[in-house]
């Protein structure tokens, strides 16, 4: 499992899970900005009491990742953020972004809330 406390995201566009504030953080396509969602964003996204761990918050990510991405770009052009900024995401952002994915595809409903291990 990717974890670090620096840099959010790598090179490659990978995410890194964030100990230091318990958030899965990466680097959206096109934004010098990191992005940051926090394990209780996750919570509300896989469903389930308890927040999960960070292992079932970066496969979540890989999971939903064109969602995750189309939320902060609609967040950065909702907010007019300069390209260097840092932001996060609720889980309202995500939601919202994967509601209008599954409307774009036609598969409305297909994998939100699905807990994966």
């Amino acid at each position: 499992m990717e974890t670090g406390t620096g840099a959010a995201g790598t090179g490659d566009g990978q995410p890194v899970w964030r100990q230091d504030i318990e958030a899965l953080a990466f680097r959206p396509p096109g934004h010098d900005g990191r992005c940051a969602v926090h394990r209780l964003a996750f919570r509300t996204l896989i469903g389930g009491g308890q927040p999960p761990a960070a292992a079932e918050c970066l496969a979540y990510f890989r999971l939903h990742r064109p969602a995750f991405e189309r939320a902060a770009a609609d967040k950065i052009a909702r907010r007019g953020l300069p390209p260097d900024a840092s932001l996060h995401l609720t889980s309202r952002d995500v939601g919202r972004a994967m509601t209008a994915e599954a409307t774009d595809t036609g598969t409305a409903g297909a994998g939100a809330g699905r807990r994966v291990n």
